[in-house]
Parts: structure tokens; C-alpha cells; sequence
């Protein structure tokens, strides 16, 4: 049970500065999400609905011109200068997909949590058709997920709120419905927290021209 050292980190003013939303949720709600404090914070209607309430999480807005930085500084390190041996010794990232390949190609397990389709209610209070992060194991004969169950009631009211946009911008792209991408604003939680129902049409209105 990691509950008691977690709660005793949310006491810890210089630990929870890295994970304020988590540990928020976790005060509020019970549980101790896994998903990071940035990525929470979009998909929930608690932490940015004012600049305000973003600075005393600390949810400092997106760089979007980093990306392409980020990557041209891992290619030039990958490569070293002017195709030169690399200097720093290659190691596996904590992304998935280098595990996924040995598991299939070695036939050795790999555990990873992976997005799939809810197909067989593998988290069984959520749609069929939704995509939920459930642990999985990965060998030579495939993708095997673990069923899950029933999430308490009130967590899985937070998967639906961005389940339910999903599947009207599922739809918007599938039948080319404009209708259908407005209303998935219209229903979007951080939207909703943060416009008024005028606002997110003038928003939608020039996004969409």
C-alpha cells in the first residue's frame, strides 16, 4: 500500500510542487491518478479555468516551438557532430515500443499499460467502444490486457466527460460533421469550465474558417 507514502508526500511542499494536480486528485478523490499533472489538468475542469488557478498548480502553458527543438537536439545526439560515434551510450527509453518488438520477436513477456479498445469490458463501466489504458502483457501470440472490472463509480464519471467528446469527434471526422465537431467543444470540460456557451461558438467559428 503506497497511500501513506503518497498522502505524506502531499504534505511535502517541495515534492508536491512537481505533482500538484495529481496529489489534488488524490486529496479529493481517492485515488492517485497515474496519468502526468500536465496531462490531467487538460482533460479535467478543475485546474485551468483561470491563469490564476494554472500558476497555483503550476501548469505553465505549452512551448509548442520546443517540440521541433527537443527533436532536432536528440538527432544531433543520436548522430553525433557531423556522423561521429556518438558520445553518450545508447540506452532504452521508458517509451514501449523497443520491449514490444523484442516480447513478439523473443517470445519473452513484456508488461506494459497499452490503449484498447474496451472491446469485452476490460474496465466493464465504460463504453465498449471507448479506448481505456489497461496493464497488458505482449509475447509472441499477441496482445494479452488485463480485465479491470468496475471503476469506482466516481472515477469513471471523469473517463466519460472526455469519452463523450471523443466519440462526437470521432463522428465529426467519420461523416465530415461539422455539427458534430462544434458540439464536441460545446461539451468539452476545460471548454466548458473555462467559456461561456458564446465564447466556445466564436472560438469554434474561427477555428473551423
Amino acid at each position: 500500500d503506497l497511500y501513506p507514502r503518497l498522502r505524506a508526500m502531499a504534505d511535502d511542499p517541495e515534492k508536491r510542487k512537481h505533482e500538484n494536480v495529481r496529489l489534488e486528485i488524490m486529496k479529493y478523490f481517492n485515488y492517485f491518478c497515474t496519468e502526468s499533472s500536465h496531462h490531467d489538468a487538460e482533460y479535467l475542469p478543475y485546474f485551468l479555468r483561470t491563469p490564476a488557478l494554472a500558476e497555483r498548480y503550476g501548469i505553465a502553458p505549452r512551448d509548442v516551438p520546443d517540440a521541433p527543438r527537443h527533436q532536432r537536439t536528440w538527432m544531433s545526439d543520436g548522430a553525433g557532430e557531423q556522423g561521429a560515434t556518438p558520445g553518450a551510450e545508447l540506452r532504452r527509453s521508458g517509451e514501449y515500443t523497443s520491449g514490444i518488438i523484442e516480447a513478439v520477436v523473443t517470445d519473452q513477456p513484456y508488461r506494459f499499460y497499452a490503449n484498447l479498445m474496451n472491446t469485452g469490458g476490460l474496465i466493464s463501466n465504460l463504453p465498449a467502444d471507448a479506448c481505456v489504458e489497461v496493464l497488458t502483457m505482449v509475447d509472441s501470440t499477441g496482445l494479452h490486457p488485463t480485465y479491470h472490472g468496475d471503476l469506482p463509480p466516481h472515477l469513471a464519471a471523469l473517463c466519460r466527460s472526455n469519452i463523450s467528446v471523443h466519440e462526437l469527434a470521432v463522428q465529426a471526422v467519420l461523416n465530415r460533421d461539422r455539427e458534430a465537431a462544434y458540439h464536441a467543444c460545446l461539451v468539452d470540460p476545460n471548454a466548458a469550465a473555462t467559456l461561456s456557451l458564446d465564447q466556445i461558438k466564436a472560438m469554434f467559428d474561427e477555428l473551423w474558417s
